[in-house]
This record gives C-alpha cells, structure tokens and sequence, in this order.
C-alpha cells in the first residue's frame, strides 16, 4: 500500500482478500513477507508496497551513488513465482527524479514515483501519470491548485486512485473546508474522475500535512474503498471509489482519533476506528457499506 521511509521491522502493507492476507514488513536490509524474509542481491530494499490489484510486490533497490545521484532499479515480486522482474531505473537528484522505463526505455522526468506491479506511477506540476511496463501510458491533467499529496497513504496503484490536495491546504494555510471547496479528493488514473471528500487534518501549518492516521484506501475484492475523519473530526467515514458512495460508520462528540483498515479473521475487510482510549473494529465493511441506503 505504502512507500515508507527505512524504519525496522515497520508494517508497509496489507492485502484484504477471502482467501489469504499477504503482510509486508521492512527489516534492515529487505521485507517479510508473512513473517518470510526476502532481500535482493542487487542491494538493500529502501521501500515497498503492495499491488493488490496484482498480489505483487514493488520495491526500490538503491543502487550506487553518482554524480548525477542516488540511483534506484525498481522491481516487481510476483508472488505466484518468487520471481523478481526489473521495471524501471530511478536516478534521483536535486532536480528530482529521472525515470526510465525497461523495454520501451522511455525516459520521463518527475517530482515523486510510486513503484506499481505493472509499472509506476509519477506525478510533477499539474501531472500525474500511470506508466505500464508495455507502453500504455494513462495522463491526467491536473486542476489549477491541485497536487498529489506527497504521502499516498493507501495504495494507488492497486486501486486506480491517488490522493490529491487541494489549493487551500495545499497553500500552507489552515484546513477551511467547512468554509469551503474541498480540500482533498481522489482522483482516478486512468479516467481522471474525482471525488472529493471533507477530511479533517491537522491544524498546524506543516508544508506536508501528517494525514497517517486520517486516511487510507485499499481494494477488496475488486472494489476500491478509503476510509477517513470527517471535517468536523467527529466523524470516521467509509467511501465506495468507485460509486462514490459514502457514510458515516461512527461518531464521537470528543473527536475520532484514527481510522485504518485491518485483516479480518475471514481474511475480509474491516475497519479499526479510535474512539478515544479505546479501538472500535467495525467487521466486513464492504457488506456494510452495500447494506446502507
């Protein structure tokens, strides 16, 4: 779901399916796979995630360093066959990045990648773009006044969507989006439909919001859903992508500390809402959130 900085031992992703959840933890030096280790010989594995619209792994293995900068080879895991496929070559300097497809050997500049499980995603300026290792390339045009946020706190590339940050938050000021627009959305990177949600962030004025326990999104069978605080902070919210069909599943006067997605014992979809001093776990929210008018 995530690319997350180096830190042992720490959760990067899980996958929510009826027949097995497949978890990721960094180590020093690689990942676990459900408590498996995996490293790659080529160097250490600095980030990872988890494609599930795919079941596999992408990671970054840093390279050595250049003039021109960090170097990076990104790989891709599939789990069916343990076998590791190089996608793409990643230089990074001050500038940004530099990325180069394997295959086609297109070359594209950018401010941020995420590594897919066909390729990756980019984004710069008012850009943001799918590459596929066979060449299809989905752009979208962003809105005047609207990025993609710097931390994608789900998994963008399973779920076909990338959270953006609107001109408002995006500017440095405090959260106004009772006042206003929006301050945030999804956005679809093939088709380039939003949807656009209220969500409560933090009140400092941080250049990059810490949003880690206000969002995530992921896919359940074949569905992409998020889950988020709600403007008003008292609020935890699951959202259909795909439909757009939102609710409220819980409430609380004090405020909603955090949401986030967990494995059921089923291997289904729940969601772990803070309530609080204490943790609410709300089973199977797919046939919940269907169950809703």
């Amino acid at each position: 779901m995530r690319l997350i900085t180096v830190i042992p031992a720490v959760l990067l992703a899980l996958s929510f399916s009826s027949t097995q959840a497949t978890e990721i933890r960094r180590t020093q030096g690689g990942i676990t796979i459900d408590g498996r280790p995996y490293t790659d010989l080529d160097g250490d594995i600095t980030s990872a995630s988890l494609d599930t619209s795919s079941n596999k792994i992408a990671y970054f293995v840093r390279g050595p360093r250049s003039v021109q900068g960090e170097q990076f080879t990104i790989k891709v895991l599939d789990l069916a066959t343990n076998a590791p496929t190089p996608v793409a070559q990643a230089q990074h300097g001050d500038s940004g990045w530099l990325v180069t497809l394997a295959g086609s050997q297109r070359q594209v500049q950018a401010q941020r990648i995420w590594a897919c499980g066909d390729g990756v995603i980019v984004s710069r300026a008012g850009l943001l773009a799918r590459l596929h290792v066979d060449g299809q390339v989905d752009q979208i045009s962003l809105q005047p006044g609207w990025a993609v946020f710097p931390d994608q706190l789900g998994d963008p590339c399973g779920t076909g969507y990338a959270l953006l940050q609107g001109p408002e938050e995006h500017s440095g000021g405090l959260l106004r989006s009772l006042a206003g627009a929006p301050s945030y959305g999804f956005i679809n990177t093939k088709s380039g439909n939003m949807v656009s949600i209220h969500l409560a962030g933090p009140t400092s004025k941080t250049a990059v919001p810490d949003l880690t326990l206000h969002v995530g999104w992921t896919l359940a069978g074949g569905v992409p859903y998020a889950a988020y605080i709600g403007s008003g902070a008292d609020e935890a919210h699951v959202l259909n992508l795909a439909t757009g069909k939102d609710r409220v599943v819980a409430q609380r006067t004090l405020g909603v500390g955090s949401v986030r997605f967990v494995n059921g014992a089923d291997g289904g979809l729940n969601l772990r809402v803070g309530m609080g001093m204490e943790d609410k776990t709300f089973d199977n929210i797919p046939a919940w959130l269907d169950a809703q008018p």
